[in-house]
């Protein structure tokens, strides 16, 4: 037997009473839209978007809220900065020693690009990965060493910064666990989940370094829409990988 497609329900309202359907629980098709101001996405509620829509006089509407075009994020000073870094990661380790300094400024000065950051939500990529999702079946911490081990390769090919974040929350006594090995691996704190995490550290960092975050879950993503912070699946950032793993081999190759 095979579908012959779909049709106009004939007791649409019946039925949708019956199952007690409540749009703003639903997550992943949410009625709120998201509108842009100065550069970063702001979740507006669904029965208040005709209020900042910007519409032509002809076709009716208001102007949006003086509160709505003000700047919503603002930058924060170094020490500001390693004050969160340091929260997060531990003390920062400097260099001992530096390039010297030119004697003179160039006439022409361009801003450097940011520091990138890349955030992945561990179990999120495990289990939204095929062949992830097979090892856990048979090893879950083999699941994350495996990604560990690749997102070490991918880092070090990519010259980023890298936050891998596991959920620890359901472990009583769990003191959240940093570790560096090429990479910065979290266990979130007990009560805390990876969600929370991610969404706190793109908040924090957002505005000075190019963050990216890898996650397929709904609420993360338009959460780091807010923070105006980079947003890739894990489908996208799984065929990145599979770009990068390739180069190192054909590199490595070469070498022989």
């Amino acid at each position: 037997m095979r579908a012959a497609g779909y049709y106009p329900c004939h007791n649409e309202k019946q039925v949708v009473e019956s199952i007690g359907y409540d749009p703003e629980a639903d997550v992943d098709n949410t009625p709120d839209s998201v509108f842009c101001s100065h550069g970063a996405g702001t979740v507006i509620k669904w029965n208040e978007t005709e209020k900042y829509m910007h519409l032509n006089p002809d076709l009716g509407g208001e102007k949006a809220p003086e509160e709505f075009s003000r700047p919503r994020y603002f930058s924060i000073d170094d020490k500001e900065l390693e004050a969160i870094m340091e929260r997060e990661f531990g003390p920062v380790r400097r260099r001992m020693y530096t390039r010297a300094k030119t004697a003179e400024a160039p006439e022409y000065s361009v801003a450097p690009s940011k520091r990138e950051y890349v955030i992945v939500d561990g179990y999120n990529f495990i289990f939204g990965t095929p062949e992830y999702k097979e090892l856990a079946a048979a090893s879950l911490s083999l699941a994350r060493e495996r990604l560990s081990d690749v997102l070490r390769s991918y880092r070090a090919m990519r010259d980023c910064e890298l936050v891998l974040v596991f959920d620890g929350y359901r472990v009583a006594g769990n003191t959240g666990e940093r570790e560096t090995r090429g990479i910065r691996t979290v266990y979130t704190k007990e009560n805390e989940t990876a969600d929370m995490y991610i969404e706190r550290l793109a908040n924090d960092i957002g505005k000075n370094y190019s963050v990216k975050v890898v996650t397929n879950d709904s609420l993360i993503r338009l959460s780091a829409m807010r923070s105006g912070v980079l947003r890739m699946s894990v489908k996208e950032f799984s065929d990145e990988l599979d770009g990068v793993m390739k180069r190192i081999m054909e590199y490595i190759d070469g070498k022989r």
